[in-house]
Protein backbone atom coordinates (compact mmCIF):
# COMPACT_ATOMS: atom_id res chain seq x y z
CA UNK A 1 0.00 0.00 0.00
CA UNK A 2 0.99 3.13 -1.24
CA UNK A 3 2.10 6.10 2.01
CA UNK A 4 0.09 9.17 1.60
CA UNK A 5 0.84 12.32 3.32
CA UNK A 6 -2.40 14.59 1.99
CA UNK A 7 -3.14 14.21 5.98
CA UNK A 8 0.65 14.56 7.80
CA UNK A 9 2.21 16.68 5.37
CA UNK A 10 6.57 16.04 6.82
CA UNK A 11 6.82 19.89 5.74
CA UNK A 12 4.01 21.15 8.34
CA UNK A 13 5.86 19.55 11.37
CA UNK A 14 9.24 21.43 10.92
CA UNK A 15 9.28 24.31 12.74
CA UNK A 16 11.11 26.75 10.27
CA UNK A 17 8.05 26.96 8.00
CA UNK A 18 7.19 30.30 7.81
CA UNK A 19 6.98 31.83 4.12
CA UNK A 20 10.33 33.93 3.35
CA UNK A 21 9.44 37.48 2.42
CA UNK A 22 12.73 39.39 2.76
CA UNK A 23 14.63 37.94 0.21
CA UNK A 24 15.30 39.36 -2.99
CA UNK A 25 13.84 37.71 -6.37
CA UNK A 26 16.49 35.57 -8.25
CA UNK A 27 17.70 37.50 -11.11
CA UNK A 28 18.77 35.46 -14.09
CA UNK A 29 22.27 35.50 -14.18
CA UNK A 30 24.44 37.75 -17.39
CA UNK A 31 26.50 34.74 -19.43
CA UNK A 32 30.30 35.09 -18.22
CA UNK A 33 31.03 34.33 -22.31
CA UNK A 34 29.46 36.04 -24.99
CA UNK A 35 27.83 34.43 -27.63
CA UNK A 36 29.26 33.05 -30.46
CA UNK A 37 29.33 35.46 -33.90
CA UNK A 38 30.02 33.95 -37.55
CA UNK A 39 32.91 34.94 -38.65
CA UNK A 40 32.23 37.63 -41.49
CA UNK A 41 36.38 38.11 -42.13
CA UNK A 42 36.92 34.92 -44.42
CA UNK A 43 35.78 35.02 -47.71
CA UNK A 44 33.11 31.90 -48.57
CA UNK A 45 34.72 29.43 -50.52
CA UNK A 46 31.75 27.59 -52.41
CA UNK A 47 31.03 23.82 -51.29
CA UNK A 48 32.36 21.48 -53.62
CA UNK A 49 29.11 18.86 -54.51
CA UNK A 50 29.21 16.08 -52.96
CA UNK A 51 30.47 12.98 -54.74
CA UNK A 52 28.67 9.56 -54.29
CA UNK A 53 30.34 6.53 -52.76
CA UNK A 54 31.53 4.15 -54.61
CA UNK A 55 33.39 3.63 -58.09
CA UNK A 56 32.60 6.14 -60.95
CA UNK A 57 31.17 5.36 -63.69
CA UNK A 58 32.93 4.73 -66.78
CA UNK A 59 29.98 3.31 -69.41
CA UNK A 60 29.52 5.47 -72.60
CA UNK A 61 25.89 4.03 -73.11
CA UNK A 62 23.56 2.01 -71.58
CA UNK A 63 24.85 -2.02 -71.34
CA UNK A 64 23.27 -5.23 -70.50
CA UNK A 65 25.35 -8.15 -68.64
CA UNK A 66 25.69 -11.29 -69.95
CA UNK A 67 27.13 -14.50 -68.36
CA UNK A 68 28.91 -16.92 -70.60
CA UNK A 69 31.09 -19.89 -70.44
CA UNK A 70 34.93 -19.15 -71.50
CA UNK A 71 37.23 -22.31 -71.44
CA UNK A 72 40.22 -21.60 -68.71
CA UNK A 73 43.06 -21.75 -71.02
CA UNK A 74 41.11 -19.17 -73.22
CA UNK A 75 40.26 -17.08 -70.50
CA UNK A 76 44.53 -17.36 -69.02
CA UNK A 77 45.60 -15.80 -72.12
CA UNK A 78 42.62 -13.18 -72.18
CA UNK A 79 44.25 -12.05 -68.51
CA UNK A 80 47.70 -11.36 -70.39
CA UNK A 81 45.84 -9.72 -73.22
CA UNK A 82 43.15 -7.43 -71.25
CA UNK A 83 46.47 -5.63 -70.17
CA UNK A 84 46.31 -3.47 -73.18
CA UNK A 85 43.39 -1.92 -71.95
CA UNK A 86 44.07 -1.10 -69.10
CA UNK A 87 43.65 -4.62 -66.92
CA UNK A 88 39.96 -4.33 -67.86
CA UNK A 89 38.57 -7.41 -69.00
CA UNK A 90 35.28 -5.82 -70.01
CA UNK A 91 36.69 -3.41 -71.98
CA UNK A 92 38.78 -6.36 -73.94
CA UNK A 93 36.18 -8.03 -74.78
CA UNK A 94 34.06 -5.46 -75.89
CA UNK A 95 36.67 -3.91 -78.07
CA UNK A 96 37.25 -7.59 -79.49
CA UNK A 97 33.31 -8.01 -80.53
CA UNK A 98 32.85 -4.31 -81.83
CA UNK A 99 35.48 -5.41 -84.30
CA UNK A 100 34.16 -8.21 -85.30
CA UNK A 101 30.98 -6.40 -86.03
CA UNK A 102 32.14 -3.69 -88.18
CA UNK A 103 34.50 -6.01 -90.11
CA UNK A 104 31.41 -8.83 -90.55
CA UNK A 105 28.18 -7.98 -90.27
CA UNK A 106 27.29 -7.91 -93.85
CA UNK A 107 28.18 -11.63 -93.50
CA UNK A 108 26.34 -11.70 -90.52
CA UNK A 109 22.69 -10.16 -91.69
CA UNK A 110 22.82 -12.19 -94.64
CA UNK A 111 22.98 -15.62 -92.64
CA UNK A 112 20.28 -14.01 -90.69
CA UNK A 113 17.93 -13.30 -93.34
CA UNK A 114 18.23 -16.38 -94.90
CA UNK A 115 17.37 -18.54 -91.29
CA UNK A 116 14.64 -16.57 -90.78
CA UNK A 117 12.70 -17.65 -93.92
Amino acid sequence: MAKSFKKANPLEQLEDNKPVTDQKPIETPVAAVEPKRPNTTKTAIPDKPKRKPGRPKVKTEECKTVNIAIPVSVLEQMEIAKMKYGDNLTRYINEIIAKDLDENMEMYQNIYNMLKQ
